[in-house]
């Protein structure tokens, strides 16, 4: 079983591993790369709200050439991307954006950051989300996956396998 599922995962340009803990388990992870539809060039649904609603997305990494990357995705949808290199700032960002008006953000948080800035951030990010909807995707590489499922308890909605495609937004 394990040996086939390494080939397939290999064959779509991904990975599979595995954690155990004595007496708890295993939990097995891959990753993979899904085909695309080139016709599908419009902003994906979660961005495209009822009129009214404003959707902001965040860009939170340290790395300027993600954050570059980023930047042209969202430029080719048209979408303006809010991008910071620190969590401290992304946090007075994100004040800012929910003291506005009501509006969803959706924060692209870069797994690079130390893992107590990261903690302080989706800390704070779930205080403030009982008023307003905040989602959260880590961007990770493939070997610091298995280091942010932790999060998921802080509220993180999803992953991303870095690097980050136009179709992983979809």
């Amino acid at each position: 079983g394990l040996p086939i599922c390494k080939q397939l995962t290999a064959l779509m340009h991904g990975g599979i591993w595995v954690e155990s803990t004595a007496g708890k388990g295993s939990a097995f992870h891959f990753t993979c790369r899904l085909g695309f539809s080139p016709a599908a060039t419009s902003w994906p649904a979660l961005f495209c709200p009822a009129p009214g609603q404003g959707i902001v997305p965040l860009a939170v990494s340290p790395n300027a050439a993600l954050r570059q990357a980023l930047l042209q995705i969202f430029a080719a949808w048209n979408i303006p991307l809010i991008e910071s290199e620190s969590t401290e700032s992304a946090l007075a960002l994100l004040n800012t954006l929910l003291a506005d008006e009501p509006r969803t953000v959706v924060v692209l948080l870069d797994a690079e950051f130390p893992d107590a800035d990261t903690r302080r951030m989706l800390s704070e990010i779930a205080r403030q989300a009982a008023e307003s909807p905040v989602f959260v995707t880590v961007l990770a590489s493939a070997q610091r996956l298995s280091q942010v499922a932790p999060y998921q308890a802080l509220g993180v909605s999803s992953t991303l396998h870095k690097p980050v495609l136009p179709q992983d937004l979809a």
